[in-house]
């Protein structure tokens, strides 16, 4: 009988063969790392067969700004050790605290919704910078495929959406997808390994956490067998759905038009579908547009989809969600929005102090006591990477904000990447070259400074595509 590292280990070649067979070019595997049991695992593992594979192998580590101070701290140094024993790159982002909130507000999504969509834009930044062929492995387990098929089929996902946790998608992989979440923590007992336990997972704040620790458990006191049961029915759905897809794909094909800007197939043959194909069929038309944005398990209202159920004359049939969708004569035309690529503002919200400065690619933002100013004064010093430029400094009054003022900040300063605020009044705004740009020519006091405060609350404006980081 194999030992617990033996078996793992296999499993593990057997899946990283097959993920990665075709590739003919160079290539580089960036593991997503944040010093947890199933991240620390795959790292180990693929640092053991780089050579056997002859890929390039990274780390990325992102700090969410979620947790206290001091267990984000805890975490990086050990994410930073073990990339140092293994000899292997990190790159790090720290996301500053607040701003996922923040995030998570606006566009109206849970808070591991934003922090998901926070970490993928740092992926995809990384990919940008590397060239090549690059590949994302990440850390997901058999487990978190039961608690993702059970959290799905509860919240009425499509039947796309119960084929669960793809083992590959574009450029991500998952390697220990079929691995058991006890294995692989006896795999690092075995190893000596003593990975970073994030105390978060052990709260039912999100609902992953919910799922896991009292629903499964609840569940499987009268079904010991449920995590088995829903991978087989996983298994078996997404086997059904491919052969059924499959088929679709001969009966409605879909041809490329206007230099690949958008898609087309017949109006009758795609109408003659049931209405659950057909919202299938628009969400993988999608996906190929947006290039890999849009999956199919991607949560849209389902009332968008509505207009799907019958044949409509020509015109607009769905525009919505980065897409518009329209009937011409006999031919349906999915293309992406004339203002897909439009460029928009945005904003990060994040709180500075003496301890904490904010870092960018660009420049990093330090606050220091002023002693010259009034007590309560601060010094927002913008310090700008490159050596061969000055820092720019500026008097900010420091103040802590509250919720309901920051639902006030004005969005009228136009072309400025950075704004200033005390309360909901903006103090003074930076342009695209950082140079300040005060409010009404002059700097003005503002009475009834909190001399107790020792937090200053900034919001960048961005202009660009949406995206956080």
């Amino acid at each position: 009988m194999k030992s617990i590292p033996e078996r793992i280990e296999g499993e593990f070649l057997s899946s990283l063969t097959s993920l990665t067979e075709g590739i003919t070019e160079p290539f580089r595997i960036i593991a997503a790392f944040s010093g947890g049991p199933d991240s620390t695992a795959l790292l180990l593992l693929l640092s053991q067969f780089q050579k056997q594979f002859s890929y390039d192998l990274a780390a990325a580590y992102v700090n969410h700004g979620i947790r206290s101070p001091e267990e984000c701290s805890d975490e990086e140094e050990q994410v930073e050790s073990i990339c140092r024993q293994l000899g292997i790159p990190l790159y790090k982002k720290r996301c500053s605290p607040g701003f996922l909130e923040h995030y998570s507000k606006l566009k109206s999504c849970g808070l591991e919704a934003a922090a998901r969509t926070y970490r993928y834009h740092h992926f995809e930044k990384i990919a940008a910078q590397s060239g090549g062929a690059v590949l994302f492995a990440l850390g997901h387990n058999q487990n978190d495929q039961a608690e993702t098929i059970l959290m799905r089929l509860f919240s009425g996902s499509s039947l796309e959406g119960l084929k669960g946790i793809p083992v590959k998608r574009d450029r991500y992989i998952r390697p220990l997808l079929n691995t058991d979440r006890v294995d692989i923590e006896k795999y690092l007992v075995n190893r000596d390994i003593i990975p970073v336990i994030d105390k978060s997972n052990l709260k039912t704040d999100f609902l992953r956490n919910k799922v896991r620790l009292d629903l499964l458990h609840t569940i499987s006191e009268s079904f010991p067998a449920v995590q088995d049961s829903l991978l087989r029915f996983q298994h078996d759905l997404k086997d059904v759905l491919e052969h059924y897809n499959g088929l679709l794909k001969k009966s409605c094909p879909w041809t490329v038009i206007s230099m690949g800007e958008s898609l087309g197939c017949s109006s009758k043959v795609f109408f003659q579908l049931p209405f659950v194909s057909r919202k299938s069929m628009i969400l993988e038309q999608m996906n190929h547009l947006q290039k890999g944005l849009y999956s199919s398990d991607r949560r849209i209202p389902a009332a968008f989809f509505k207009p799907l159920q019958d044949n409509l004359k020509n015109g607009i049939i769905l525009k919505g969600h980065g897409i518009i969708f329209q009937k011409k004569g006999e031919q349906l035309i999915l293309s992406l929005l004339p203002d897909n690529g439009k460029e928009e503002s945005h904003y990060s919200v994040f709180y500075l102090d003496k301890e904490h400065p904010y870092e960018t690619e660009s420049y990093i933002i330090e606050l220091s006591t002023a002693s010259e100013l009034q007590e309560g004064d601060h010094i927002l010093s913008i310090i700008d990477i490159n050596p061969d430029t000055e820092s720019i400094s500026t008097p900010v009054i420091r103040r802590a904000l509250g919720k309901s003022e920051l639902r006030n900040f004005p969005v009228k300063i136009k072309d400025a990447d950075l704004l200033l605020f005390c309360g909901n009044r903006s103090v003074c705004a930076l342009n695209s070259q950082k140079m300040i740009l005060p409010k009404n020519g002059k700097l003005k006091k503002i009475s009834n400074i909190d001399s107790k405060s020792n937090v200053l609350c900034v919001i960048i404006r961005g202009r660009g595509h949406y995206a956080p980081g």
